[in-house]
């Protein structure tokens, strides 16, 4: 009896704990930072194509212009998948750019490409996965 009391202790614990430790992975757009007038949000979607046998999670993101003229908006993508930096050294490859018009809107997709989501995990198989990310240097211009 006292060892199924301490086994029943243990599994709470753990679960607290985990449940404690996880990674927010909204499914609504959640809001990552706002720079100059500019909202940068994002959320996590699964891209399934059963065709093709891939069933993928990707965190995309969706930047919206409040300003009244057209912005520049440049960042670097910064990825850590099983607790390390996972962020090739191209710093070419990891910094990106978008130009909004204004108070224009664009939200990425499955379809949208490498450039403005982040792959998390595959969902139809246990590897690595997607921990954290971060989008550093966040740079807001005015266009003319």
């Amino acid at each position: 009896m006292k060892i199924m009391k301490i086994c029943t202790v243990i599994c709470f614990t753990i679960f607290f704990v985990n449940l404690l430790f996880a990674q927010n992975k909204p499914s609504e757009w959640e809001e990552y930072n706002t720079v100059n007038n500019v909202t940068i949000s994002y959320k996590y979607i699964d891209c399934n194509n059963p065709g093709q046998g891939t069933f993928k999670e990707y965190v995309v993101f969706r930047f919206q212009n409040n300003n009244t003229v057209p912005v520049k908006i440049e960042w670097d993508q910064i990825r850590y998948y099983d607790n390390k930096d996972n962020t090739s050294e191209n710093s070419i490859e990891n910094h990106k750019e978008l130009i909004l018009g204004s108070e224009e809107i664009f939200e990425s997709s499955c379809d949208t490409g490498r450039g403005f989501n982040i792959f998390s995990k595959f969902l139809n198989y246990k590897t690595t996965e997607l921990i954290k990310f971060e989008l550093s240097n966040i740079k807001v211009t005015f266009q003319k």
